[in-house]
């Protein structure tokens, strides 16, 4: 027996709300009706603000500051990952300072370097891409700070001040959403503060950021979109905020996830 309207769209809000997507073949299977049905229940919770179509399903817009679990999050949008990653990973600098953000996205792009010279230098917050770099060939300096369980980030005081006198070329940052008026936000204050302080370190700043964070807003302010040299991501090329990018003068790269291995 399937569950009345009203039932199955208060349950896709509580979905959207703790895990910031949901699916329409997963909603599907869970409530036993068709993905049509589905798509009819997500047209309606957009029309009411809390949700925003994209491929393959839905997203959150209402903001949270609940972050979902690294363990979550690193599954979620994989192939776009794998394709934004690859193409960061092409931008790279061949020495001089490169900061290295924490998140899903970073972790991709920092698996895809290898035989790196001896005089480019990495710095991070993320003991996940430290450990990843260590044989890299790069020296890599993890920042001082307190390590966040689960995310294995670090984060406090001692994280923002390794990053005062550098001048690094690039930093390559990973956020929990994108607005052209908001800026680049993230769910934990802890975690922007260390970004702000990685982008204030470099000299270009590319943001590797999928579909779905763009137009959302979160608890934390990291830094104005005039911050962002080079947007790299899955999103249609003439997606609202990558117009609104083109028009300030924002380097936009857009890859194609589809056939891109996770």
């Amino acid at each position: 027996m399937t569950a009345p309207v009203a039932d199955r769209r208060a349950r896709i809000r509580v979905l959207l709300a703790r895990d910031g997507e949901v699916r329409f073949d997963a909603l599907a299977r869970e409530f036993g009706v068709s993905e049509m049905t589905v798509r009819r229940d997500i047209d309606q919770l957009e029309a009411e603000g809390v949700a925003r179509r994209v491929r393959h399903g839905a997203i959150d817009v209402t903001g949270r500051s609940s972050e979902p679990r690294f363990s979550r999050r690193a599954g979620v949008e994989t192939p776009a990952k794998a394709a934004i990653a690859a193409a960061v990973a092409e931008l790279l600098p061949v020495s001089g300072g490169l900061i290295l953000d924490s998140g899903t996205t970073v972790l991709e792009v920092a698996r895809r370097m290898s035989g790196l010279r001896s005089d480019l230098t990495v710095i991070t917050p993320s003991v996940l891409v430290a450990t990843h770099l260590a044989d890299s060939g790069a020296r890599v300096v993890l920042t001082a700070g307190s390590v966040r369980p689960e995310e294995l980030s670090v984060v406090g005081p001692e994280a923002v001040a390794s990053f005062e006198g550098l001048h690094c070329e690039m930093a390559v940052l990973g956020v929990a959403g994108l607005d052209i008026e908001r800026g680049l936000t993230d769910y934990s204050l802890e975690e922007a503060r260390v970004k702000a302080a990685a982008v204030r370190a470099s000299r270009r700043v590319v943001a590797a950021v999928d579909r779905t964070k763009l137009g959302r807003v979160f608890f934390a302010a990291v830094a104005p979109v005039s911050a962002v040299d080079v947007l790299v991501t899955d999103a249609e090329p003439e997606h609202p905020v990558l117009r609104a990018l083109r028009d300030r003068g924002t380097q936009i790269v857009t890859v194609d996830a589809r056939g891109v291995p996770g």
